[in-house]
């Protein structure tokens, strides 16, 4: 049977994926009705008799994802027309043989590497849909002609993801940082809670415990990133969103804090992991310090009144460590004081944001 642990573990599993969900249904939504409407109007307006073109590029610009960006659309739009033309003209000289399917991505995915530079390189969507684009001209050809309507549907495709998912309907920016921000908040809560764990001796210390926080850690902060430039894009190009402009330059900068108190954050944890993994438990008003640095991490989006009382606690707790004789101690006492200070900044940063006219 089951035990109570492991049903515990499925419930929130399940609960997880649920959100998961939620979170990006709108975007789904979007996303087929993009892909739906694509096929439409390459099918029953033109009257091309198999526009599957049209809806792979509408459902891939919007994709399952909050974060839509302009450049996504662009990139997807620009790499399925180099598929397009490079599937075509490999077949044109060479057939549409094995040999013809192989110089097809070739061509393809030398043609996105040249010409992929600046933002169309920054990642490998541009070349992935450019080497998918030649493989199914080659694997579907209807010859020659069929070029101008698959570069057409390309374009349908692609612009009927602009239309609804930066012009009609736009992903709200501010959900979206607001989302990245609690997600590095609560890896963060979670590294600091490791740490005084292991440290405190209430957990074993193995070599590497750190690794797999830090790397939750830094995949939070990458979607903060991806986050911060959607938020930044989309309030200059969806007309919908101008007038947030200005509230979401202070979650940007908010966002940007946070960011900061991470990189702080780590180096606590580290230098504590490297002062006391070995010699022996954390001093404790280090570890008090960083209890309570973890209490106003995971409270600075949801109360920052609270969340400033521990901040200013975290500082009481170093203070006490600035008469110590040890330079271990005082270095701690120091990075405390910084780390209490970030997240300061932080609750600043949101209660001006939450004042600001939206």
């Amino acid at each position: 049977m089951m035990g109570a642990s492991s049903l515990t573990r499925t419930i929130d599993s399940g609960r997880a994926s649920v959100q998961r969900l939620r979170d990006v249904l709108w975007a789904i939504a979007v996303a087929s009705s993009a892909a739906g409407m694509a096929w439409y109007i390459a099918h029953n307006v033109l009257g091309h008799p198999d526009p599957f073109f049209a809806p792979i590029a509408a459902a891939v610009c919007v994709s399952a994802s909050n974060l839509f960006q302009a450049q996504r659309a662009v990139q997807n739009i620009v790499g399925v027309a180099v598929g397009i033309c490079a599937g075509a003209a490999v077949e044109e000289l060479v057939g549409t043989e094995w040999i013809a399917m192989a110089a097809a991505v070739f061509v393809a995915l030398c043609l996105a590497v040249l010409i992929g530079h600046g933002f169309m390189g920054r990642d490998l969507t541009f070349a992935n849909q450019a080497a998918g684009s030649a493989i199914l001209v080659m694997a579907l050809s209807n010859g020659g002609d069929s070029v101008f309507q698959r570069l057409q549907e390309a374009l349908i495709g692609g612009g009927m993801a602009l239309a609804l998912g930066i012009l009609l309907f736009p992903a709200n920016p501010l959900t979206a940082l607001g989302n990245a921000r609690v997600g590095v908040l609560d890896a963060l809560h979670d590294l600091l809670a490791e740490t005084v764990q292991r440290l405190g001796g209430r957990a074993a210390t193995t070599p590497g415990w750190q690794y797999s926080a830090v790397d939750r850690l830094h995949a939070r902060l990458e979607a903060l990133s991806k986050a911060r430039g959607h938020a930044r894009h989309l309030v200059l190009i969806a007309p919908r969103r101008w007038a947030a402009r200005g509230t979401v330059a202070g979650a940007d900068q908010q966002a940007a804090h946070v960011a900061l108190l991470a990189g702080a954050l780590l180096h606590l944890a580290r230098t504590a992991t490297s002062a006391f993994g070995v010699s022996g438990p954390l001093p404790q008003p280090v570890h008090d310090a960083m209890n309570e640095l973890a209490a106003g991490v995971i409270l600075a989006e949801s109360d920052p009144d609270a969340a400033t009382a521990h901040a200013t606690a975290a500082r009481d707790r170093a203070s006490a460590l600035d008469s110590a004789a040890q330079r271990t101690d005082l270095a701690l006492a120091n990075e405390i004081e910084t780390c209490a200070d970030d997240l300061q900044q932080v609750i600043d940063q949101r209660r001006r944001t939450t004042r600001a006219p939206g």
